[in-house]
């Protein structure tokens, strides 16, 4: 049986205003950002997900909260409110220093999918490798504000045949 596991793969684009305009130059007086980003007011209500509606409940189900939902924490809050994991977009920037980006590679361990947040540049490629048993269903969104989220795609991720 094939097992559904609804997984939102965030693609963030570093800087979509950039996509195939940025052009790489020499720079001479660059700079960079560093600091934290912080959430003020309540943090969001975590996304919960009914393991009881896929077929392979008894796998997936051993990371529930033992009522049939598995709880995803999406922002992970720290000390005085700082967000781990956040990811800062520049905009306006048309030509620069050149960036690199390390290949995103995401893991399903255990019905997890890790790690949670990447950055990647348009066209660029993820790899997801899946290390479970089971089969899972890859479904990538789209967030933009302006036309809502929409489904980019939904994939089936074969189990592996070589799990302990």
């Amino acid at each position: 049986m094939m097992m559904s596991v609804m997984v939102i793969v965030m693609f963030l684009v570093m800087v979509s205003s950039m996509g195939w305009a940025y052009q790489e130059s020499p720079v001479s007086n660059g700079g960079a950002i560093q600091g934290h980003v912080s959430i003020l007011g309540e943090p969001p209500r975590p996304m919960a997900f009914n393991l009881v509606t896929i077929p392979d409940a008894v796998y997936c189900g051993r990371i529930s909260t033992g009522t049939g939902w598995r709880i995803v924490e999406d922002f992970i809050i720290g000390a005085q409110g700082s967000l781990k994991d956040a990811v800062v977009m520049v905009k306006g920037v048309d030509n620069g220093k050149p960036f690199s980006l390390p290949k995103v590679e995401v893991e399903a361990i255990d019905c997890d999918f890790l790690p949670f947040v990447n950055v990647l540049r348009d066209q660029d490629e993820i790899t997801v490798i899946n290390m479970d048993p089971v089969e899972h269903d890859i479904q990538g969104y789209e967030t933009a504000r302006e036309r809502g989220a929409r489904v980019l795609f939904n994939r089936p991720l074969p189990m592996n045949p070589f799990h302990n």
